[in-house]
């Protein structure tokens, strides 16, 4: 759902849709109509792109309300000759917004405020409402749809960490198998999972974890557990050692590669699950 002006903005036909996507994940920034061509229609643009590239801007513009400012009015979308910007408040947008949010509430977690820092995640996980750019079509859209989401996921799987640190088990394992649900050839979150029920009592259950990620993996891409999945089952039967799972990388790439990437490190440590 979009909204200007406090109220809700139709922002008109897909690839309309899809110019708008560009534009306000890129705010305050100049990009060129060719930018725009390949962002919204990709490798294969039909002859008629850029007139249509015209209307579409144009029919955004009839459809945003122009600004007050000292010096007047202003429209938010204008034009050079270099290409087309839209200015308006990045606070507005719930993407900006939650990149932001997630931003402070690591910086809480690198401060060792287990606290703040999971009622930072809380806020920026409640900016979604949604498939993010929903109906916008073209390749930028689905670049950022995709890095969007990972970021989310990798955000929910922080926000797990701190869960534990602050002895919240039940509450993380409810979490955790929610996701596993969602994502069930994810390992990282299979393993999370067995920690959570390891230091929960629940061996078994921790057990048959892996023996389901096995086979799942198995039939639905052909692989075997990665190293770290297989180590934190070695563990477990060398005597359910007390586990530490650390997320290490969490780095997001650029359009044409992975939307995200992150991986984990597991440190045994003496003792026994509890």
């Amino acid at each position: 759902m979009i909204w200007h002006d406090r109220k809700e903005f139709n922002p008109g036909p897909p690839k309309q849709r899809a110019l708008l996507a560009v534009l306000s994940m890129r705010l305050g920034e100049v990009i060129s109509r060719d930018e725009l061509i390949d962002a919204i229609w990709g490798d294969r643009p039909p002859a008629t792109a850029r007139s249509s590239l015209h209307t579409y801007v144009a029919n955004l513009r009839r459809r945003l309300t122009p600004r007050r400012s000292p010096d007047g009015w202003s429209q938010p979308l204008t034009s050079n000759r270099s290409g087309y910007v839209l200015d308006l408040s990045p606070g507005g947008l719930d993407a900006w917004r939650f990149e932001d949010l997630l931003a402070q509430a690591r910086q809480g977690r690198r401060g060792h405020d287990a606290r703040t820092a999971l009622a930072g995640y809380d806020r920026s996980l409640s900016m979604w409402r949604g498939t993010a750019l929903l109906g916008a079509p073209g390749p930028f859209a689905e670049v950022e749809r995709t890095r969007l989401a990972e970021l989310r996921l990798i955000a929910m799987q922080e926000r797990l960490l701190l869960l534990l640190e602050l002895g919240r088990r039940v509450e993380a394992l409810n979490d955790v198998t929610a996701l596993v649900h969602q994502h069930p050839l994810n390992e990282h979150l299979r393993i999370m999972q067995m920690i959570i029920l390891c230091r929960s009592g629940r061996q078994a259950d921790a057990f048959r974890v892996f023996e389901e990620t096995q086979r799942a993996l198995a039939a639905e891409l052909g692989i075997a557990p990665s190293y770290e999945l297989r180590l934190c089952h070695e563990w477990m039967l060398r005597g359910n050692p007390e586990l530490e799972l650390r997320v290490t990388s969490m780095h997001i790439p650029g359009a044409g590669r992975p939307a995200g990437h992150y991986g984990g490190v597991l440190a045994g440590q003496q003792g026994r699950c509890h």
